[in-house]
């Protein structure tokens, strides 16, 4: 189901369910009417997380619940949708985890509201809450191509959070397609660049760390890229592709003096964190500080899951695959690198690189 279909289907859904509360209005008519009864959709903050006594997601699940009807009052009333942005905070506020809040919330927002900026911070919110969870970058590009599709940089912006969503390792193998057009596109590696620029600048000494490693990481990357095109161009002008570094560098396809720029030395390329740059089984040159990197975050992510199924069901899953078919993740993720394959040792229901 793509994009549009799946909104119109929600959409759909929300109306028949409007049709639901219409007609237990008439069996509520001595209820007071919704303009007059909105504060009992608000509850206050303050007051809320005084009195659930420990049970703070239970009663975010409830709130929802009001959260919905309250949307179904509104697409059968005036469409003011006034209440709709305090209300999702409301939930998100006592359930920082709470996923499907940040989703939903901020297509609403987006689509109902037509509140595109209260939509993105919601899902911002959710996606520094949830780090690893691949639909609230997903859900964030979608605002940017269907809600803002003709403001300029948009389309950059989608494939910005397109490329997060897939750098989580745990969203279907469509967002990865996608997210590597999108990044052949558009010049991505110079917008996360220049973010991470404007970070050096900041008075916070560990945000100037973290984006001094990231901008090296960029480096790294972009030298990548640089050492595959040389191969490529090797190819095209007839010549055999380099299967090591040695013949890349002897073949005199790089650019010694560019390489130099990315503190190489004057024969190999360097890496400041002691990394290597080799190819894989596919003829690509890589490099294992960036693969080890994503190695460690989706190690942990198909971790966390184990931990999950174990806690759930009192022992760890016989395989991998079992946390995906009992939903415990969308997908396994791919090996980062090329003709590798997690390993696990069921017993100790432990994921091994």
């Amino acid at each position: 189901m793509n994009t549009r279909t799946r909104i119109s289907a929600l959409l759909m859904a929300l109306i028949l369910f409007a049709g639901v509360i219409g007609a237990q209005r008439g069996v509520d008519s001595t209820r007071p009417r919704m303009d007059a009864a909105e504060l009992m959709y608000l509850p206050n903050q303050k007051l809320l997380k005084h009195f659930t006594a420990g049970l703070d997601t239970i009663v975010a699940d409830l709130l929802w619940l009001q959260c919905i009807q309250y949307i179904g009052y509104q697409i059968q009333g005036d469409r003011s949708f006034k209440w709709l942005q305090a209300m999702i905070e409301t939930v998100v506020d006592l359930d920082p985890c709470f996923v499907d809040a940040y989703r939903y919330g901020g297509m609403f927002l987006a689509a109902l509201k037509a509140d595109d900026d209260a939509g993105l911070q919601l899902l911002h919110r959710g996606i520094v809450a949830n780090p690893k969870v691949w639909v609230l970058p997903y859900e964030a590009s979608l605002i940017y191509l269907l809600n803002r599709g003709t403001e300029p940089n948009s389309k950059i912006r989608a494939a910005h959070y397109v490329t997060m969503s897939a750098a989580t390792g745990t969203g279907p193998e469509f967002v990865t397609k996608l997210a590597e057009t999108l990044h052949g596109q558009y010049d991505l590696a110079a917008v996360e660049r220049e973010m991470w620029q404007q970070r050096l600048q900041s008075e916070d000494h560990l945000l100037q760390q973290v984006a001094a490693r990231k901008l090296l990481e960029i480096d790294l990357k972009e030298m990548c890229a640089y050492l595959n095109e040389s191969n490529d161009r090797l190819q095209a002008q007839g010549q055999p592709r380099a299967i090591t570094m040695e013949d890349l560098f002897r073949s005199g396809a790089v650019d010694v003096a560019r390489m130099k720029t990315w503190e190489a030395s004057s024969n190999f390329p360097g890496d400041p964190f002691g990394g290597k740059f080799f190819f894989d089984v596919n003829g690509k040159v890589q490099n294992t500080t960036i693969l080890d990197n994503l190695v460690s975050q989706r190690l942990t992510t198909i971790q966390e899951a184990v931990g999950k199924y174990k806690e759930q069901y009192g022992a760890p899953p016989s395989g991998l695959d079992t946390i995906v078919s009992t939903k415990f993740m969308t997908r396994l993720p791919d090996h980062p690198y090329p003709g590798r394959r997690w390993r696990y040792d069921a017993a100790a229901g432990k994921v091994l690189p």
